[in-house]
C-alpha cells in the first residue's frame, strides 16, 4: 500500500522494509517499518514495538494495511498483528519449541483481496505448521510432518502457479 492503513492505491505500490534495530538507549531492540516515500505522510519510518532479544523478524501486510510482524524473541516464536475483535495491535505466542516464523499475504492481487489471508507459517517438532488469519491465528495446520530436526523455514509466497511455495533450508527432497 502507499502509507501504513491505507490501501487505497492496492497492495502492490511499493517495497516495504522490516528491521530489528538495537536501541542503545533503551538496551531493548526496535522493530522498525520503513518505505520508499515513508510510511505516514512526513513520517519516514515507524518503530512498530520493542523488545529483549528480538531476531529473525519477518513482515506482511493484511488487506488494510495493517502490519503484521512474525519473530523470534529469545526462543520463543511470535506474530505482532492486529486483532480487529479488540480492535488494535496484540502479540501472540506460538507453541513452545516453534521457530522460523515466517509471514505472507497469500493472494496481492486486487480481485482476491475479500478472499486473502496472512499465512503464518513456522517449524516445530521437526514438522511445517502454519496458521491462518481468518482464524485469528488460533488453528495451528500442520502442512508437512517429518520435514527434519535442521530443517529451516526461510521464506514463503505465492509462486507463479498461483500456489503457496515454502523455502525450506537443510531439507531432503522426498516423493510426498
Amino acid at each position: 500500500g502507499v502509507y501504513l492503513n491505507d490501501p487505497s492505491q492496492g497492495l502492490l505500490v511499493k517495497l516495504w522494509r522490516l528491521d530489528a534495530k538495537p536501541n542503545v538507549d533503551t538496551g531493548l531492540v526496535d522493530v522498525v517499518v520503513s518505505a520508499p516515500g515513508g510510511v505516514a505522510v512526513g513520517e519516514a519510518s515507524r518503530v512498530l514495538f520493542s523488545g529483549a532479544n528480538i531476531g529473525e523478524v519477518s513482515l506482511a501486510f493484511d488487506q488494510n494495511m495493517n502490519p503484521c510482524v512474525t519473530y523470534m524473541q529469545g526462543s520463543d516464536s511470535k506474530i505482532y498483528w492486529h486483532d480487529p475483535l479488540i480492535p488494535g495491535m496484540t502479540h501472540t505466542t506460538l507453541p513452545a519449541g516453534s521457530r522460523n516464523p515466517r509471514c505472507t499475504l497469500d493472494d496481492k492481487r486486487a480481485f482476491n483481496v475479500a478472499a486473502s489471508d496472512i499465512i503464518v507459517s513456522y517449524i516445530r517438532a521437526g514438522s511445517l505448521y502454519h496458521r491462518r488469519q481468518r482464524d485469528r491465528y488460533a488453528t495451528e495446520y500442520l502442512l508437512k510432518s517429518g520435514v527434519g530436526s535442521n530443517v529451516e523455514l526461510v521464506g514463503m509466497a505465492m509462486n507463479t502457479g498461483s500456489r503457496m511455495q515454502f523455502r525450506l533450508r537443510n531439507h531432503a527432497l522426498t516423493p510426498d
